[in-house]
């Protein structure tokens, strides 16, 4: 008979995270696996494995996306029993970004005046934004917020200058796996 592997659920991570081990089976017992990767945006994965070391195996990967898109990996699996090769079957390791903030011109501005709004933009299409202020010595600063930094005027509250840090966190959500990946923070000062 020729041995077919089972089905492989497909996996979808951010990038930088690891994927989950995949234990490969199929219809028959004593089936040996071999299997290659392909990568489109993607480094970190494996290129081949299957008997040996891995046995029917595809090891937990660290994938990391190449760009600010999406990337894949697909793995190619064939099985063989008795030196009968069976079809070929793949699976796909979706990527998903995590974005980045694109640098914004730090504001210096008198008491009491408006500062200019942040429209916030990222490497990433689709990105989202939250945000938080820390106020140091100046008052009017929102706390919190979400999309673009509006114009706020702002006070200083003492004889000396003092200044507003915005902490920005971009998000990339993957409505279709319902995954969200968060970039690192980046910081904003209005002096």
């Amino acid at each position: 008979p020729k041995p077919i592997v089972n089905t492989i659920t497909p996996q979808t991570i951010c990038s930088g995270d690891s994927t989950t081990a995949v234990s490969l089976t199929s219809n028959l017992t004593y089936v040996t696996c071999t299997w290659s990767s392909s990568s489109e945006g993607v480094t970190g994965a494996t290129a081949s494995g299957g008997t040996g070391s891995t046995g029917n195996n595809i090891p937990s990967q660290k994938l990391t996306t190449t760009g600010a898109a999406v990337g894949t990996v697909t793995y190619t699996i064939t099985p063989s029993y008795a030196f009968c090769y069976g079809p070929t079957s793949s699976f796909v390791v979706t990527v998903n970004p995590k974005p980045t903030v694109n640098p914004i011109d730090e504001q210096t501005i008198c008491s009491g005046a408006s500062t200019i709004a942040v429209s916030l933009t990222s490497n990433t299409p689709g990105t989202t934004y939250s945000w938080s202020s820390f106020s140091e010595g100046v008052t009017g600063a929102t706390v919190s917020g979400t999309g673009d930094i509006p114009s706020e005027t702002l006070t200083a509250t003492g004889t000396t200058a003092g200044r507003v840090t915005y902490t920005i966190i971009p998000s990339f959500y993957d409505s279709t796996k319902g995954l969200t990946c968060s970039g690192e923070s980046y910081n904003f000062v209005v002096h």
